[in-house]
């Protein structure tokens, strides 16, 4: 057992100070500190808001505008003040001298209708003209109003919208109120779970196809069995994965306490801390541990089979396409989490840690269905790992060309 740690500790040291764990785990961390500085760094990027120009020599129109606007029109997502004019070369002066961000012109037709020109220096943005439109029918509407001598209560009637209520016949959607944050959790587990899973099996496919050419492994296994080897290696990596999520977890942690971040006047803005859903949380780190553990294993069955470090990135290749594939349906989940396809695809087990995470982050579903999902994701698992260490022990003393067909000269060497 104390060769067992000793493999254990040493591959874990060794992953960690490794300058490719150092580069991610910083930049990533320096990624989620950056979302969390949202609100600051998206200021120092918004544009100076310009005041929007009004002409117009109509009195009574200039304070029904006044009137229904507040004096503030909102036009591509901000509030910009209104400056009125009483002749058009004064606002087309000021838009010269980048003083306006546009100017509107209001004439009446000869229909009673309203004629808006939108005035601008540079190219129109559609949701401005959109806005504009908005907001001078309602003006327009009033009028008309006012000519055919409709009261308050009657024009408040006429221009309310119709109430539209949603029912739902199905109780499987969870409530949408979180629905944002839920998928910001979901989008942040699929993508770690794609990479550090992709990452690490290919490491680990690597490191033992390097071992192995360099005949290194012919020492190592010397010394530990090749079974207890492969049980340190995959669980040091593992523990090298969690480790890095811990860091991810702790550092935003740490600056929250400290006051250094306020996350209330930053991500609270379109994700609600309050309310995340431990469930899922809980369920995405067993999924990723999980997920590893399949994954890991067969890329250790992998590496063993080659003869040469180089050929480690092929063998590999069928587990890329499997993640790829997970990861693409768990996308499209997001905006379908209750179709057969999804349903279907988050029970293969080897989809199941992307996919599952979907379903139940946006879906109301059973205890059963998902113990019985874990359940088979566990079993695979467990019978991945017993192949695997069986075909190790013979693998890792093959060096003859190919790959898959050297699982059956493995398994021979094993028994004999």
């Amino acid at each position: 057992m104390d060769n067992f740690w000793t493999v254990f500790f040493s591959n874990y040291r060794t992953k960690i100070k490794s300058k490719t764990f150092i580069t991610f785990t910083i930049l990533f961390t320096l990624l989620i500190i950056g979302l969390m500085f949202s609100d600051k760094i998206m200021n120092l990027f918004q544009p100076d808001i310009k005041p929007v120009g009004v002409v117009t020599n109509d009195n009574g129109l200039q304070e029904i505008v006044s009137q229904m606007t507040e004096d503030q029109l909102i036009s591509g997502g901000h509030e910009h003040e209104i400056m009125y004019f009483s002749n058009k070369e004064e606002a087309e002066e000021k838009l010269a001298d980048d003083q306006l961000a546009y100017f509107l012109t209001i004439d009446s037709n000869t229909d009673g209708t309203l004629l808006v020109k939108f005035i601008a220096e540079t190219d129109v943005h559609d949701e401005d003209v959109a806005s504009v439109q908005n907001i001078f029918s309602q003006i327009q509407s009033y009028l008309m109003a006012q000519d055919i001598q409709l009261s308050d209560e009657e024009l408040l009637r006429v221009l309310s919208p119709a109430e539209v209520v949603v029912e739902k016949m199905s109780s499987n959607l969870k409530d949408e109120r979180n629905h944002l944050s839920t998928g910001f959790l979901i989008i942040l587990f699929i993508s770690l779970n794609y990479i550090l899973i992709l990452s690490y099996a290919t490491q680990l496919a690597t490191a033992v196809a390097t071992e192995k050419s360099s005949r290194v492994m012919e020492l190592i296994i010397s010394s530990i069995s090749p079974t207890k080897y492969l049980f340190a290696k995959l669980l040091s990596t593992l523990f090298v994965g969690l480790t890095q999520v811990a860091v991810w977890l702790l550092v935003p942690y740490l600056l929250y306490k400290l006051n250094i971040i306020n996350i209330d006047d930053s991500l609270s803005s379109f994700i609600n801390f309050s309310n995340l859903d431990t469930e899922m949380i809980g369920l995405g780190i067993i999924f990723f541990v999980l997920g590893f553990l399949l994954y890991g294993s067969l890329a250790c069955l992998f590496g063993s089979l080659m003869s040469r470090s180089e050929e480690s990135s092929q063998a590999v290749m069928p587990l890329m396409i499997l993640l790829l594939i997970g990861f693409y349906i768990g996308i499209f989940g997001l905006y379908n989490p209750s179709s057969t396809f999804i349903t279907v695809t988050s029970h293969i087990p080897f989809f199941t840690p992307i996919i599952m995470l979907v379903r139940v982050g946006f879906l109301n579903i059973s205890f059963l269905e998902i113990f019985i999902s874990l359940l088979t994701l566990s079993l695979l698992t467990v019978a991945t790992i017993f192949v695997t260490a069986r075909v190790f022990k013979g693998g890792v003393f093959l060096y003859q060309k190919g790959s898959f067909k050297n699982i059956k000269k493995a398994l021979d060497v094993h028994q004999n």
